[in-house]
């Protein structure tokens, strides 16, 4: 992703992703993999990091809200249905984990 290479001058202002961990072999690329990508994300790109767990309508069980049972951000921001909990750096693996194992697909929001 060009956006993203080592030399660029380019800031990207926010960006919203779709990410389900149990899907990522089907790229060929594993767990941990996909993990530090997300983590260099957040880290090296991005000021903040944002799960959008569905806390009603068809999708709810795809991404429901006792994801957030592990960031430690309790007062989500709310709206359409959406609660938009902040994701601090040491809490992306375990909350890939909890993804992946129960083959949730969530859409994470970073933003400048």
């Amino acid at each position: 992703n060009s956006l993203f290479r080592e030399g660029s001058s380019t800031k990207v202002g926010g960006m919203i992703v779709e990410v389900g961990p149990d899907r990522w072999g089907r790229a060929n690329i594993g767990f941990e993999a996909g993990v530090e990508e997300m983590k260099n994300l957040a880290e090296n790109h991005f000021e903040k990091s944002y799960i959008l767990v569905r806390a009603e309508g068809g999708h709810a069980k795809t991404c429901p809200v006792s994801l957030a049972d592990v960031v430690a951000d309790k007062n989500p921001e709310e709206f359409e249905g959406n609660k938009m909990y902040e994701v601090k750096l040491e809490e992306w693996e375990p909350l890939l984990k909890k993804m992946e194992s129960s083959h949730f697909d969530c859409n994470f929001y970073f933003k400048n």
